[in-house]
């Protein structure tokens, strides 16, 4: 079956448990500096977009990969529908409104499944392009890029800044680079938990700075770049943070003809 008759396209979402904003001990997705200076502004990274509740609280991070489209991770949809949600570009503050859109369709990646992070990937649709100051799209990482262990991503978003329930998302926009760690040496890790969630898959790459530098509750959805290209979106994790867990990213690889159906809906 092609993804014309496998996509999900969801308007509305019935209530589930949210994969990374409820799981307290599996939280991903703002910004975990470690020795790092986090603090940047959003011109030099000016795909990063927000997705907002109604009320302006943020809710996950996105890419701008069109005019009218942004990549963000699926688990972000699993409480709300669309209706529930904009997405604000632009901007280096948390709470600014520079361009301001409302999202016209949903795709849910079809492998994708509620309460485990495969596939954990969507495609926004907005009402109209965005252009404006700061705002510019990124290309998807190149077919034959291969991530290696050890070369650095790029994240960026407005997540917590600490593995703490109380810690509230950042005020204005962080980014660290943390290096790719190893298939093997990330999986091992994983495999020890006994637990079907947290288990690394073909499709997903981890990333782990030395110093405590990660993504964390808030970030999911928002991009991992690579030599200038969007090659991973931020997914999940244990214990942001954490000296032992890595976070886990989707690799574009592995969604690329989803995304690429998507952009010609």
């Amino acid at each position: 079956m092609g993804y014309n008759g496998k996509i999900s396209l969801l308007l509305s979402v019935s209530l589930h448990v949210i994969f990374y904003i409820i799981l307290s001990s599996h939280q991903v997705a703002a910004i975990i500096p470690g020795s790092q200076n986090a603090s940047i502004t959003i011109d030099q990274v000016p795909y990063t977009v927000q997705l907002r509740e109604r009320n302006d609280k943020h809710a996950c991070g996105g890419t701008l990969i069109a005019p009218q489209f942004v990549v963000t991770a699926a688990h972000c949809f699993e409480k709300y529908g669309i209706g529930h949600f904009k997405i604000v570009a632009g901007t280096t503050s948390a709470k600014e409104q520079n361009v301001v859109v409302n999202i016209k369709r949903l795709f849910i990646h079809p492998l994708y499944e509620s309460g485990f992070a495969n596939y954990d990937v969507a495609v926004l649709k907005l009402n109209r392009p965005i252009f404006g100051e700061h705002v510019d799209a990124i290309e998807l990482c190149d077919e034959d890029t291969v991530l290696e262990e050890g070369e650095m991503l790029r994240i960026s978003g407005w997540g917590k800044q600490a593995d703490d329930e109380l810690a509230k998302p950042a005020e204005t926009l962080q980014s660290v680079l943390i290096p790719i760690m190893s298939d093997v040496k990330c999986a091992a890790i994983y495999d020890e938990e006994e637990s079907d969630v947290e288990k690394v898959s073909d499709e997903m790459v981890c990333a782990h700075g030395a110093e405590g530098e990660d993504a964390c509750q808030g970030d999911s959805g928002g991009p991992a770049v690579y030599n200038g290209q969007l090659c991973a979106v931020i997914s999940w994790g244990r214990d942001c943070g954490s000296d032992e867990y890595p976070g886990v990213y989707v690799r574009i690889d592995s969604v690329r003809d989803f995304i690429e159906h998507c952009l010609k809906q």
